[in-house]
C-alpha cells in the first residue's frame, strides 16, 4: 500500500526551523535539560554523571524499569508488569488498534490534526 504524503508535515519540514514566529507547532516550547531537571528537582551535576555513563541501547523493549516503577508510585494496587509504555501518542493509537480492530470494523475516530491516525486502520488491516 502507498501511504500518501502528509501535506502538513512536508510544509513542516520545509519550514518549521525557518520560521521567525512558527504558529504551527503542535508541542509547547522545548525545555532544555537543565531547565528540566530545576522543574522535578534533580541536580544537574548528579544528571549529567549519570547521563555519561549510560550505555545507547535500544533500552528495555517492553519499556524502561524506571518508568514503570516511577508509574506505579502514582496508583494503590498497580505493578510495573501491568504498565505498558509506548513511544507517544501515534504508538499508544497503534497499540489499541492492533488490539481491538478486526477486518470489518467501524472505526469512529476524533479528526486529529495527526494524518497518521485514520491512515493506520487502511494501511494495517488492507482496506484502503
Amino acid at each position: 500500500m502507498k501511504i500518501k504524503d502528509f501535506g502538513v508535515e512536508q510544509w513542516m519540514n520545509e519550514y518549521e526551523t525557518k520560521a521567525k514566529y512558527n504558529l504551527g507547532e503542535t508541542c509547547v516550547s522545548s525545555l532544555s535539560i537543565r531547565e528540566l531537571c530545576e522543574l522535578v528537582g534533580v541536580d544537574v551535576n548528579d544528571f549529567a554523571k549519570q547521563l555519561v555513563d549510560r550505555r545507547l541501547t535500544y533500552g528495555a523493549i517492553e519499556g524502561a524499569v524506571e518508568l514503570k516503577e516511577a508509574i506505579t508510585r502514582l496508583y494503590q494496587n498497580l505493578t510495573p508488569d501491568e504498565i505498558v509504555t509506548e513511544h507517544g501518542a501515534i504508538g499508544a493509537n497503534n497499540l489499541v488498534l492492533n488490539a481491538l480492530v478486526e477486518p470489518g470494523d467501524e472505526v469512529s475516530r476524533r479528526d486529529a490534526d495527526l494524518p497518521a491516525t485514520p491512515v493506520h486502520p487502511r494501511s494495517n488491516r488492507g482496506d484502503g
